[in-house]
């Protein structure tokens, strides 16, 4: 029978003096007796996300040709077979504002307003992106308000804002991504440090890990656990040294691993092959989320696979610079087809990750609320009508998936609405001027 533990507890230990704490994964200790919730009684968190990628669809193999539950996926769609049980599709939807491709396309979706600035060297968010303003609600209790990643960074040569970022606090505001997954690393468990000293160098100075400095207080820990949460402790440590393994040089480490070169753990930029850097990088990101959400170091994340506009390479694929190729003939753009079934491809590495964490009755997944979209609609117009829009997680219970939606015509933002909602964020009006909204969209609802 094992003993009632915070949900606050952590693993504590020192290095050179360093006070360091790690967060704990949920554990049935912390649960009440049905699962669902802290025994405190206080709900499990749930969490919001953006996950994007770049330059458009093509809407006849996107969309599919049933509605409701009973439809199958088309062709640029296949890669989501193996989680179509937790997605949903909307179609149907427009944006409230057109105006520049890309910049307008991620910009309007997470703002539901116009863009604001003169040209593409100023064109930035007119207010806070709806990330920000769940952030706002549900992010004031945890290390990380919230988190921005990034895998790929074949960045466009406009100024603007609004051509690189997702999320914005407001004007000129913009919260970047990080693509180095050391960084994203150190600053992951830099938000369970005691203190103001950066642990995880200490750790690295000593040529450490920084599991060694909390074994003692995790075995005293699983003393009084369940068998259940004993291994659920050991799968968490054994998660962090895999990763910390793949990302932290040394030239002595406890789990020895093979030397990798310090470019595969920042992703690629204009003119890079996409593989493997991108590949590996993608894998080591999603697991550090997963770690994140599951740690309750953050509630609210954006996860940019490519920028708006994006140069991104894949050279299997028959191209270097992928926009080039959408802007290029034939009309039907094949490889531009392979290039979204391979983006894809690359979102189920992330959804996969988050529904390996168990998590009180369920998996992580159970209690996310995830967009994926890219930045426009067709890759050769760039358009903003009929805007292409995934629904991952259920929200806590409060999503429908495996259903596609086809709109008519209404704002397409309503579906960030929907999801920001399921977190218990007070959100009651979006946007602003004619795509001001104060009502999500019912058929993806519970």
């Amino acid at each position: 029978m094992s003993t009632s533990l915070s949900r606050r507890r952590v693993l504590r230990g020192m290095i050179s003096g360093v006070p360091l704490a790690i967060a704990l994964p949920r554990l049935n200790a912390m649960l009440d007796g049905n699962g669902v919730a802290y025994a405190s009684g206080k709900p499990l968190p749930r969490r919001f996300g953006v996950w994007a990628f770049a330059n458009g669809v093509h809407l006849d193999r996107w969309v599919p040709k049933e509605t409701g539950t009973a439809w199958e996926l088309p062709d640029e769609l296949t890669p989501l077979a193996a989680i179509r049980p937790h997605v949903s599709v909307v179609s149907g939807m427009d944006l409230p504002f057109g105006g520049r491709p890309h910049a307008s396309g991620n910009t309007v979706l997470m703002t539901s307003a116009n863009l604001k600035g003169v040209n593409d060297n100023t064109y930035t968010a007119r207010r806070p992106s709806i990330d920000q303003l769940v952030a706002d609600e549900i992010g004031r209790d945890t290390p990380l308000r919230s988190i921005e990643i990034g895998v790929d960074d074949g960045a466009p040569p406009e100024k603007g804002t609004a051509f690189h970022w997702w999320s914005h606090n407001g004007p000129n505001s913009p919260n970047p991504c990080s693509y180095d997954c050391r960084e994203v690393f150190a600053r992951l468990f830099r938000g369970g440090v005691v203190g103001d000293v950066d642990a995880v160098a200490a750790a690295e100075r000593e040529q450490r890990s920084i599991l060694d400095a909390v074994l003692v207080d995790a075995r005293a820990l699983q003393g009084g656990l369940g068998l259940e949460d004993r291994r659920r402790v050991d799968q968490h440590m054994d998660g962090i040294r895999a990763i910390e393994r793949r990302i932290v040089r040394r030239k002595q480490i406890v789990c020895t691993a093979p030397e990798i070169s310090d470019d595969l753990l920042i992703g690629p930029t204009n003119g890079i092959d996409y593989e493997p850097r991108g590949t590996r990088v993608n894998q080591v990101m999603a697991e550090l989320l997963a770690m994140a959400l599951s740690c309750d170091l953050t509630r609210v994340f954006t996860y940019q696979l490519a920028k708006p506009g994006s140069r991104i390479g894949v050279n299997r694929l028959g191209f270097r610079r992928y926009h080039d190729i959408t802007h290029g003939e034939p009309g039907d753009q094949p490889m531009c087809t392979s290039a979204v079934k391979f983006f894809l491809e690359e979102l189920v590495v992330l959804v996969k990750a988050l529904e390996r964490v168990p998590e009180g009755g369920g998996t992580l997944l159970d209690n996310c609320a995830m967009l994926a979209a890219p930045d426009c609609t067709n890759p050769k117009a760039h358009g903003h009508k009929d805007f292409p829009m995934i629904v991952v997680g259920h929200g806590g219970g409060k999503i429908r998936t495996g259903v596609h939606h086809r709109g008519k015509g209404e704002n397409a933002c309503a579906v960030l609405l929907s999801l920001a909602r399921t977190t218990g964020a007070k959100v009651p009006t979006f946007g602003e001027g004619t795509g001001q909204i104060s009502a999500g969209l019912p058929a993806i609802e519970v």
